[in-house]
């Protein structure tokens, strides 16, 4: 995949930071994936598991590369910017990409739910503003880094998915991202294999909310064991079916609740594989046959979240 640079201007002084450079290569968008690159593009030479992308770095030259980051040192093309560790590179640059970026980024994590809950998220807010976020579940400490270069002043807000396959990398991202709000949607056994236990996996997802500015807002699910104990400096906006929430789903037919939000407010597309399911597509449903349908392929921990949105859209970001 190929991802925009957003402002390619603060990328360039980014990139010049981190390097000790002065390149003043005209620049496109940015790939770890050699078979994406096109002229100008920024050709980025990963060690992975199954491959390692410094064989393709004459590829990537033939197609038009205006920048190659490699970590071999023998690259002698004036192309070529060498570091010992690409990951390391592209989070260092990332950072200094984000603090130059000034638009309020609203960091989401958890076990389950990470990308239909930002997907939501994404739709309702673009009814009113402009509204980025990284795509599918590109949410690793190698492709957020990718994402976050997507980011410039024309945006109003910015949505990133974080995930962690191991110990420590919701704080890694974190770290290069600086979320102002963060939304942990809730934590299960899910992925234990990497983790000591489940505590490993609560305290990993709870740096998002550990590390967001006393100014942030960490919006709490307190019907979850693990989230309902975790710290924050930020303030907390609490949601759930538990009466003390600041937003609290009817008990009952939780269904029935989302069908009573105002349609003026919400127009409702839900994207959970292998349904791309949206009232105004191409499916020619009855209101009952897309409710039927929609309560086959809703993940329950989303219909609370439809609490906390409802009530985040009126009340915090004033739209």
């Amino acid at each position: 995949m190929r991802f925009s640079i957003g402002n390619k201007k603060v990328f360039m002084q980014s990139l010049n930071e981190y390097y000790n450079s002065n390149n003043s290569s005209d620049i496109m968008n940015i790939s770890i994936d050699s078979r994406h690159i096109s002229k100008k593009d920024i050709f980025v030479a990963i060690k992975g598991n199954k491959t390692n992308g410094h064989l393709y770095i004459d590829n990537a030259i033939s197609d038009g590369a205006s920048i190659i980051m490699c970590e071999e040192k023998n690259c002698t093309d004036s192309r070529c910017l060498c570091s010992d560790s690409n990951y390391i590179a592209l989070q260092e640059i990332a950072a200094s990409y984000r603090k130059k970026i000034n638009i309020p980024i609203i960091g989401i994590t958890g076990s389950n739910g990470k990308t239909t809950t930002k997907e939501l998220l994404r739709h309702i807010l673009s009814e009113k503003i402009k509204v980025i976020s990284n795509e599918g579940n590109y949410n690793s400490t190698l492709s957020v880094p990718l994402s976050l270069f997507s980011l410039n002043d024309n945006y109003n807000i910015s949505i990133i998915e974080m995930g962690a396959s191991k110990p420590g990398e919701i704080e890694t991202i974190c770290n290069f991202s600086k979320p102002n709000m963060g939304l942990i949607t809730n934590i299960s056994n899910s992925h234990i294999s990497s983790y000591k236990n489940i505590e490993e996996i609560s305290d990993t997802k709870s740096k998002l909310f550990d590390l967001l500015p006393s100014d942030g807002y960490a919006f709490k699910n307190i019907d979850d064991p693990f989230i309902s104990k975790m710290k924050t400096k930020a303030k907390i906006v609490s949601y759930g079916f538990n009466k003390n929430a600041d937003f609290t789903m009817l008990e009952g037919d939780t269904l029935e609740t989302i069908k009573k939000i105002p349609s003026r407010k919400v127009k409702l597309i839900i994207t959970s594989p292998p349904y791309n399911i949206g009232k105004d597509s191409d499916l020619d449903l009855s209101d009952n046959e897309y409710w039927k349908m929609l309560q086959c392929v809703f993940p329950k921990i989303c219909h609370k979240t439809w609490a906390l949105l409802e009530g985040y859209l009126e009340k915090y970001i004033k739209i």
